[in-house]
């Protein structure tokens, strides 16, 4: 089950937008008893407007995504067909990793990424390993996704 907290971190990463979020909201007050009354300020003022206030007025905050969660949502949303979406996902990947345990397989494909970028200047090289070993790691990406759903 998704936290308000998640979902604003989703939000904040560009992974929802502003409707998406209005819409679990909604859809969350539908579901409970009592909802929090910070649903309902997600559905009338929505999460910027929420985010603006002080933390005493609306205590949820967004949680910042660990790497490898964020690694698999934007994983399982790219379209590996379109050049720029590949291309943010190299970007995004080769500077988020940055400080992962190089153990953990996807921290290790973004390490891969950053050298190809930052140390090689090799665009072409950074979208060809996207292509080719991201596809592999979808099932496991699904998998780690699923908290979020």
């Amino acid at each position: 089950m998704r936290t308000i907290e998640d979902t604003l971190g989703l939000w904040v990463s560009g992974l929802l937008t502003t409707g998406q979020v209005s819409d679990w909201a909604g859809s969350e007050i539908a579901r409970l008893d009592q909802p929090p009354p910070e649903l309902i300020d997600l559905v009338m003022d929505g999460p910027e407007a929420c985010l603006k206030r002080a933390q005493a007025d609306f205590p949820p905050r967004a949680t910042r995504l660990p790497y490898v969660d964020e690694f698999a949502l934007r994983a399982i949303a790219l379209d590996l067909a379109a050049d720029d979406a590949v291309q943010s996902f190299a970007d995004w990947a080769s500077r988020r990793c940055l400080g992962g345990d190089l153990k953990e397989p996807l921290v290790l494909f973004g390490y891969q990424l950053d050298h190809l970028l930052c140390d090689c200047q090799d665009t072409d090289g950074a979208a060809a390993l996207i292509r080719d070993e991201l596809p592999p790691l979808l099932d496991r990406c699904r998998q780690m996704a699923e908290r979020y759903a």
